[in-house]
């Protein structure tokens, strides 16, 4: 015990301790500020920071237990001192009582006992006062240290996600963000409504008008020009065009073979598109190469064209222009598809084709264009232009990833029946689409408009590895179960038996340990995947004290309880059964007790054996205050929910001490019969003749009659009834059923066969026999009885000895005209089930 001196010190350094995580808390805040401004104007070494306030983290949580395990340690030790002034307090007492009885002839003697006890005291006394300030001490030490903890998981945390978004969610700078994106809507309605407003300044008659007026005689000639080029240009074109596409003719019929070729397929398609439209493109390009020319330097009249405004008309005119040339584009190709027997693409895939390029085409038409009208009409675009090509290069990408269909995919696979590709079919067949979808998303991310392009990386890592090792995890888990079935479990024909008792119980917890270990391990790997560095200390840990609900100071209540209360309660049925088999076993041997003896004493010493290893598994883990609060708050809740369940298990406790059955004893309850087969706390079971299993509650043996042959007794006896014709010798027919009753090698001796003339009847001698056999034969009793009536017909037809025949007595009634028949058989047999 420690002395007055060490208690003082052990509150000097409690409040030296305090002072320190006083100073200790206002550097940690110093530190998250410091950390915040660096994280925003610094590149630091995440990794090194991390581990560096992980290690300072738990030697603060050391620091802590140790705190707690002082705390602990003084007050069983001011308890302790508290006892000790009892005792004294209690001796003073009595030596003050019986002073005048003792040590009369030496009083200075005793008051320098008094003296003594009294210092003793002042010294306890002082002890106590220190305790008690040094559990206040400690107290305050133990919060303060708690709060420092927590100052380290706030650093740890916003470490950890400031890791997690310079690392996986770091953006590329020139994604597109939200705030971009709504920025770019309003220049959208910006440029929309400022292209309405601005069409009458520039399309108005008198607008026009006054751009010619300016022409000088040199403008007027350059658009005198430019008509004479365009039509002169066109017409030489156009020839030029139809003398191409006839010695494109000529080329083709030429080879009759090569007209089956593609490429001169292609080639007809279109020069046959272009001809039909030549007008339409040949004036848009021309006018598209007009809009290129600077006319500043030599055509100033002209300066107009030039204009922001025309250009970007140009190119919203062009987006009608293009969607009708793609609309009829994409009709031609369908039927020249049709035409040629689906020979560009089949007819099952042929409109999912034409939709996709359909959305290739129509996109083209209409975002190209669009971003080309609002970039010519501001000086200095910002947002919109780049929305309308993350949105043109999303919509490329949707439509590759949609080009290719599972069927289309498997054909990659080769069809031969080796299993691997048979295992790769099989699993492309299952989860197409989950990935289909799944690298879809990867694309996305990774597009340079999203700028996700490092969390794409570590999906496509992560991932695969996660669910890869989710899949490893089953199958030895599905091996461990399959394979360790035969150590619980034999197979004896077509049925199932247990090793040992309990075999099912302790498989079952098995199966579920490993399952459970398997799963911890595997989250361990999977945490690291995803960035987490979870060791299995650190998930220990959190299992044990974060994700835990604290109950006081010192005990707390979560996972690792419930698994260490777990553990005591397999620990017990583990305990149990080696203590049923190593021990009673032998003791059974030796005393050759009876199996309803040895079955009554197993399971007694079982529920005790659990009962123990529940309490000290709640003392384990400091729940022992808590015992009979639970348990008192179970039993009223059981008591309702669960009263027939109760008032099985007290019936059945009824019957291990008073055994009015046993197992292998034959009993019959209303109309159930057989042999007891197992006795449990809730209920029994009973196997019948035709194997079937019976399961009768245990109340029901309490409440009800219960018939058991075997109680008590070696023997059961039966009785045959027999008639034989009056011409019988009643003596030789006594001879012969006891002679054959007794030879039949499973009838006993003792007790001894009876047979006796019962009664004279009508028609026949009427006797009884009665013979026994042990009860350990009951299910063959039926045969027994079949052989012995089988023998005594054949011994006496031998005999000469006639059975009586059954008679039938009619009565006839003259007056109502009915008719009664009365049956009588010569032969019955009736087992003495008392």
């Amino acid at each position: 015990m420690l002395s007055l001196v060490d208690r003082e010190l052990l509150l000097l350094d409690a409040k030296k301790d305090i002072a320190d995580i006083q100073s200790k808390m206002k550097e940690l805040q110093y530190r998250m500020i410091e950390i915040h401004y660096r994280l925003n104007n610094e590149k630091l070494n995440i990794r090194e920071l991390l581990t560096s306030y992980k290690n300072q983290r738990d030697l603060e949580a050391s620091a802590l237990k140790a705190f707690a395990e002082k705390q602990t340690e003084a007050a069983n030790s001011l308890g302790e001192t508290q006892r000790l002034v009892e005792v004294i307090n209690s001796k003073l007492d009595k030596i003050r009582k019986q002073k005048t009885y003792i040590l009369k002839s030496k009083p200075e003697f005793l008051e320098e006992i008094v003296s003594n006890y009294v210092d003793t005291k002042n010294i306890h006394t002082n002890e106590l006062f220190m305790m008690q300030n040094f559990l206040a001490a400690s107290s305050d030490l133990i919060q303060q240290q708690s709060s420092v903890l927590s100052y380290y998981d706030l650093i740890i945390a916003d470490l950890e996600i400031y890791k997690m978004t310079q690392s996986i969610w770091k953006r590329d700078p020139a994604a597109i963000s939200l705030d971009v994106l709504e920025l770019s809507f309003l220049e959208a309605e910006d440029f929309f409504k400022k292209l309405f407003w601005d069409t009458p300044n520039y399309l108005a008659p008198k607008t026009l008008f006054k751009q010619f007026k300016t022409f000088g005689w040199l403008d007027w000639l350059f658009l005198l020009l430019i008509i004479f080029l365009f039509w002169v240009s066109l017409f030489g074109i156009k020839n030029l065009w139809m003398i191409f596409t006839n010695k494109f003719k000529i080329y083709s019929e030429k080879i009759a073979i090569q007209s089956s070729k593609m490429h001169i397929i292609v080639g007809r398609f279109l020069i046959d598109f272009v001809s039909h439209h030549f007008q339409l493109l040949y004036s848009w390009l021309f006018i598209f190469i007009l809009f290129r020319f600077d006319y500043e330097q030599w055509f100033k009249g002209f300066a107009f064209v030039s204009q922001r405004y025309y250009q970007s008309m140009f190119y919203l005119i062009t987006i009608i222009i293009f969607v009708f040339i793609s609309s009829r584009l994409l009709i031609l190709l369908k039927n020249l598809n049709k035409k040629l027997s689906y020979m560009f693409f089949a007819e099952t895939i042929q409109n999912r084709l034409l939709v996709l390029l359909a959305i290739f085409a129509y996109s083209t038409s209409i975002l190209i264009p669009l971003r080309l009208a609002y970039l010519s009409y501001f000086e200095s675009p910002a947002y919109f232009g780049e929305v309308l090509m993350a949105m043109y290069s999303l919509i490329l990408l949707a439509v590759l990833m949609f080009f290719f269909t599972k069927n289309e995919i498997l054909q990659f696979i080769p069809s031969t029946p080796k299993p691997i590709y048979l295992w790769f079919r099989r699993k492309a067949e299952l989860y197409y689409y989950p990935v289909f979808f799944f690298v879809m998303c990867l694309f996305i991310l990774s597009n340079s408009n999203v700028g996700y392009k490092n969390m794409a990386w570590y999906l496509a890592f992560a991932v695969p590895s996660s669910l890869l090792l989710l899949y490893v995890l089953f199958a030895i888990h599905n091996y461990i179960r399959k394979y360790s079935f035969v150590f619980f479990m034999e197979e004896d024909e077509d049925q199932v038996k247990d090793r040992f008792e309990y075999a099912k119980t302790y498989y079952g917890i098995f199966v579920v340990g490993s399952f459970l270990l398997l799963l911890f391990l595997t989250f361990t790997f999977v945490s690291r995947i995803w960035g987490y560095d979870y060791t299995l200390v650190e998930v220990w840990r959190l299992f044990s004290e974060t994700w835990t609900l604290p109950l006081d100071i010192n005990n707390k209540l979560g996972f690792v309880q419930f698994l260490t209360l777990g553990g005591f309660v397999f620990a017990g049925f583990l305990i149990s059964s080696v203590f049923d088999k190593f021990v009673l076993t032998k003791l059974f041997e030796i005393l050759r007790s009876e199996p309803g003896t040895q079955n009554t004493i197993s399971k007694i010493t079982h529920y005790l054996i659990l009962v123990v290893a529940i309490l000290l598994g709640f003392k384990s883990i400091h729940l022992e205050q808590f015992i009979w609060l639970i348990c008192t708050m179970l039993g009223l809740g059981l008591s309702f929910s669960l009263k027939d369940v109760l008032a099985d298990f007290v019936a059945g406790f009824f019957v291990l001490i008073e055994r009015p059955i046993e197992i292998g004893n034959y009993i019959q309850v209303d109309a159930v019969e057989g042999t007891v087969h197992k006795i449990s706390a809730r209920t029994i079971t009973v196997i019948t003749s035709r194997n079937f299993a019976v399961f009768i509650p245990n109340k029901d043996l309490l409440a009800k009659n219960i018939i058991n042959w075997s109680h008590r007794r070696f023997a059961m006896g039966f009785e045959i009834y027999i008639r034989v014709t009056h011409e019988s010798d009643p003596e030789l027919v006594r001879r012969l059923i006891v002679e054959t009753l007794q030879s039949h090698p499973v009838v006993l001796k003792l007790p001894a066969v009876v047979c006796r003339l019962e009664e004279f009847e009508e028609n026949a001698f009427y006797f009884m026999s009665r013979a026994f056999i042990s009860t350990q034969r009951l299910k063959d009793s039926w045969i027994i009885a079949s052989d012995l009536r089988i023998k005594l017909v054949k011994i006496f037809k031998e005999n000469g000895i006639s059975l009586a025949k059954p008679q039938r007595v009619v009565y006839v009634n003259e007056v109502t005209n009915e008719t009664r028949i009365e049956e009588k058989k010569p032969l019955s047999i009736k087992f003495d089930k008392e």
